[in-house]
């Protein structure tokens, strides 16, 4: 009998909602958009301006939070990559709801939510590694085996 590990290919995209000046701001509603897909999913925040939004698939990603008396605020430009999480901090402006503030940019790589260490291994990277007759499983016998530069 042999094990399989299982691979994930979902990720949360997760943080808290704050003003300028670092308070929490309690039930604002979360939107993220994939890019590629224009797939959305809506969220709410809890009391402490915490949000989750888990199981989303690889991929670009656009984050809009709309809170009462503060402008909207949309984050583009994040890349959620298998088993990875996106950790945001959004603070909010304040100003009318009806107004929005766009910024693009990407999200940090240093997970701090997990513990967990993972990352994409390109074709590119499989071809130039010394496996076996090019088997793929064998990546995770081979990274045990090798000291494989990050």
């Amino acid at each position: 009998m042999s094990a399989a590990l299982a691979q994930i290919s979902t990720g949360p995209i997760a943080g808290v909602v704050e003003d300028a000046f670092g308070t929490v701001v309690p039930n604002p509603e979360i939107a993220i958009k994939q890019t590629a897909t224009g797939e959305s999913r809506a969220s709410r925040s809890n009391t402490n301006g915490e949000f989750n939004v888990p199981l989303l698939q690889s991929g670009g990603y656009a984050v809009t939070a709309t809170a009462g008396g503060f402008k909207t605020k949309s984050l583009a430009g994040m890349t959620l990559r298998a088993d990875q999480t996106i950790n945001l901090r959004v603070a909010l402006d304040a100003g009318a709801s009806g107004e929005l503030v766009e910024v693009t940019g990407s999200a940090p790589l240093v997970d701090s939510a997990s513990s967990s260490l993972g990352q994409v291994i390109g074709n590119k990277q499989i071809i130039n590694f010394p496996l076996n007759g090019r088997n793929p499983f064998a990546l995770g016998v081979a990274r045990a085996n090798l000291a494989i530069p990050r």
